[in-house]
């Protein structure tokens, strides 16, 4: 079935998206302001 994704590249991709939420959080507290995420 090409449809599914396999759950450690799914695994690996939220990894991915939560590592650079926390750095962009992170440079955001640094920075002058913080805008919000209209990723979601």
């Amino acid at each position: 079935d090409p449809q599914t994704v396999p759950e450690p590249a799914s695994g690996a991709m939220w990894a991915l998206v939560g590592l650079l939420v926390t750095i962009y959080r992170r440079c955001c507290r640094k920075r002058l302001r913080c805008a919000p995420v209209s990723l979601a």
